[in-house]
């Protein structure tokens, strides 16, 4: 560092104060040093986890798409087999009975990958 560079004052925790002052003293470092280091350190590391997020957040999209779609050919499946039931009565049940599974399945994929998909907008701020 050049005595020309910036300067940044920054009011921190005394405890915090006091784990810096450690970390460069085990590290053989100057605060300054320890600071710059750490400062440094997480802007590198941060854009390949944005990057990460975004592709995470591309590939649930892509899964929401697929779930969606799913949950609402079974729905009409499941509407198809309620006017057959209107009309002719009987059904097989256990057909019934699984179709109304995958659907509630397909409605929770759905579900979850949106709760995911909200989680990592809120943190990248997409």
């Amino acid at each position: 560092m050049a005595r020309g560079d910036p300067l940044l004052h920054v009011r921190v925790s005394e405890e915090l104060k006091e784990r810096l002052e450690k970390a460069a003293k085990d590290a053989g470092r100057s605060m300054n040093a320890e600071i710059i280091q750490r400062l440094e350190s997480a802007a590198q590391n941060e854009i390949p986890l944005v990057d990460f997020l975004r592709d995470e957040a591309e590939e649930l999209e892509w899964a929401l798409a697929g779930a969606r779609r799913e949950q609402e050919a079974l729905g009409k499946q499941l509407r198809e087999l309620r006017e057959r039931i209107i009309d002719r009565g009987a059904t097989d049940g256990q057909a019934l009975g699984e179709l109304i599974i995958e659907h509630r399945w397909a409605a929770e994929r759905a579900n979850d990958y949106e709760r995911r998909l909200r989680k990592i907008r809120k943190i990248i701020k997409d």
